[in-house]
């Protein structure tokens, strides 16, 4: 329909798709048909969408969901059959509960000193479930999953029996499980101000943090069978897991930070400038207690040299993995210095306008995916990502109007991608991160709003944007040793291509009206276009190199908010509301370019073709309502 919509009216392109679908012409011959229609193979990649045959193929709406069902949980007494009610159930279910607590002292020394300290506690419970099963999710003629025929099977199936291990219990073969993943977080902010003299300020202090994350699997719902079976902890000696029991993984992250920063400002007249400088060092650290155990001997570490049922003899003691020097498998401490640089001043032109430029340069330690894997493996080639940005604008400020203007160009170097690359060197696992890669980003921003009324409001925004990959290298490699392995060299060239998953063009108006003091009622519309699909850069390889993303159609979306805050006995209450999606637009809001997961394997080029036919695409939600309350005392 999206690609009827854009050639209405022309069956001739429509033909001559449906013939190079069927093979009764090739690409040649597609290209000639194209430029006598007066379109070029980049309209036609940009924005065709290949027909298929839906035949028998139910058309259920973007807000269709696959994920739930429902069934009726029974029992056999003998000849009669005990119903139960009728129960949904849902696949995907989120849960999540986080409270944060934080302490803060705030101590004036004297006139010219001050000090803040503020401790803080993050933590963090939750997970996400989802169907384990052998093959995908059996659905119903209404769309649903057949959560019964799964009941049915689990409880009575021929393939649930185990008669000799758990004669009167019965095994599921499908199940529900779930991620999870919690965290202590917790902290320290510690800062001191001192005044020098009307015109210089200074700040510094110390940063210290925390962070351990938990990530396991747990067996959710056995959905009428008695237990599950898995053999992935290398510690325990039964395989047979119940409802509650840990599965498939279990390990902890972990992140120690400790950093300080110094910052001095300046103001006199019409300046204001400022300087700011900070340094850090991030120590990770990964445990995994599915693993076999270490064995700590003194000074000397056996990594993961003992599981369930295993003995080993070192200095003619026998260990195994209960011994008093087991400990879970760890990773050392792997220590990673960071450092940020920030300037910038403010010049008022006069008592309406004035102008400002920032600029910074940032290096970033590396994320933890980039720093172990998953079984407990150190990446190679561990290396600081940079970011160099400056920026500079115009601000404008009156009684009824104002104004602000940014331009920003901003230089990421040595961007990490997710999880690096892995190799099989001699049947030795490689993990390796690759560096290099570099993006641009650049635009301008302009925002503005205008009381026209004394009741009225107009606001503007305006984002063009302009980030662009800028890398194009031979990628190499080495072993452990750091010897070349030039075999698994490869060139990619992302050069020039657009970075994917945003928008970098958005424009927008919105209309404010408040007929009564803290009442008001708001009405926006937003824009977006030049939104280029997610891709990985190094799928930019031989005819592909510098080859744009697939771009979506864009669309205008249109929000209405309200809200009202009144005072009650010293207590205030604040009521807003929204509806979101006014007009109930069907856009798409994600899209993955040659998506291997989502690929129709037609078309152009078969699986990279680069446009609408073999990416994977989410739509955006249609309409709904928010409402909340938020109590203040």
């Amino acid at each position: 329909d999206y690609a009827r919509g854009l050639f209405t009216g022309d069956q001739p392109l429509y033909d001559l798709m449906s013939a190079y679908n069927q093979g009764d012409i090739d690409k040649n011959e597609l290209e000639q048909g194209l430029t006598g229609m007066g379109l070029t193979m980049d309209d036609f990649n940009e924005h065709w969408v290949s027909f298929a045959d839906t035949t028998g193929v139910t058309e259920r709406g973007i807000r269709y969901n696959q994920h739930w069902g429902e069934m009726t949980p029974f029992a056999l007494n003998g000849a009669d059959t005990l119903w139960e009610d009728k129960v949904r159930m849902t696949e995907r279910r989120n849960y999540y509960h986080k409270p944060l607590f934080a302490l803060k002292d705030f101590w004036t020394i004297n006139q010219n000193w001050y000090m803040s300290n503020i401790l803080y506690l993050s933590l963090g419970n939750g997970g996400g479930t989802q169907l384990n099963s052998s093959s995908p999710p059996r659905l119903q003629s209404n769309g649903l999953i057949d959560f019964q025929k799964i009941y049915n099977n689990n409880k009575y199936g021929p393939w649930s029996i185990d008669p000799t291990y758990h004669p009167t219990e019965r095994k599921s073969t499908d199940y529900l499980q779930a991620n999870v993943n919690n965290h202590f977080w917790t902290g320290l902010l510690s800062t001191v101000s001192f005044n020098q003299s009307e015109e210089w300020s200074h700040s510094g202090g110390l940063d210290l943090r925390y962070y351990r994350g938990e990530h396991y699997r747990v067996v959710d719902d056995l959905i009428g069978g008695d237990y599950m079976v898995d053999m992935d902890d290398a510690n325990s000696d039964e395989a047979v897991k119940r409802e509650g029991d840990k599965i498939s993984f279990h390990n902890d992250a972990i992140v120690r930070w400790i950093g300080g920063f110094y910052q001095a400002e300046y103001t006199e007249g019409l300046w204001a400038a400022f300087i700011n400088v900070s340094g850090a060092a991030s120590q990770y650290k990964r445990v995994d207690f599915f693993r076999k155990r270490d064995l700590v001997i003194g000074d000397t570490i056996l990594h993961e040299a003992v599981g369930y049922g295993d003995t080993i003899v070192y200095n003619g003691q026998s260990y195994h993995h209960n011994s008093a020097e087991a400990r879970a498998a760890s990773t050392g401490w792997e220590t990673l210095p960071s450092f940020t640089f920030k300037a910038g001043a403010k010049y008022n032109v006069d008592e309406k306008n004035s102008v400002f430029f920032n600029a910074g340069y940032i290096s970033r330690a590396p994320l933890f995916r980039n720093v172990y894997f998953y079984d407990n493996t150190k990446f190679k080639d561990i290396k600081n990502e940079f970011v160099q940005a400056i920026e500079f604008g115009h601000l404008y400020r009156s009684g009824k109007f104002s104004t602000n203007l940014n331009v920003y160009y901003t230089r990421w170097e040595n961007k990490p991608v997710s999880s690096g690359k892995v190799l099989e060197v001699d049947d030795e696992l490689i993990r390796a991160n690759i560096n290099g890669m570099d993006a641009l980003h650049m635009g301008i921003e302009f925002d503005f709003a205008y009381d026209f009324l004394p009741d009225w409001k107009l606001q503007g925004l305006l984002s063009l944007g302009n980030w662009t990959w800028d890398s194009g290298d031979t990628v190499r490699f080495t072993d452990n040793n750091n010897n070349p392995l030039p075999e698994y060299d490869f060139y990619f060239n992302a050069k020039g291509v657009h970075v994917g998953d945003a928008a970098q063009t958005q424009f927008g108006l919105s209309l404010e009206w408040e007929p009564v003091e803290r009442l008001y009622v708001r009405l926006r519309g937003t824009h977006f276009a030049r939104h280029f699909s997610d891709f990985d850069p190094f799928s930019l390889i031989g005819d592909n190199e510098g080859r744009e993303s697939w771009k979506t159609p864009e669309y205008t979306l249109f929000d209405l908010h309200g809200g009202y805050t009144m005072e009650l006995d010293k207590v205030m209450l604040t009521f807003r509301g929204s509806v979101l999606n006014v007009l109930n637009a069907k856009y798409i809001s994600d899209a993955e370019n040659n998506d291997p997961y989502a690929n129709t394997n037609t078309g152009l080029n078969s699986v990279q073709q680069f446009n609408a036919n073999s990416a994977s695409v989410f739509f955006g939600q249609g309409r709904r309502f928010n409402l909340s309350l938020t109590i203040g005392f």
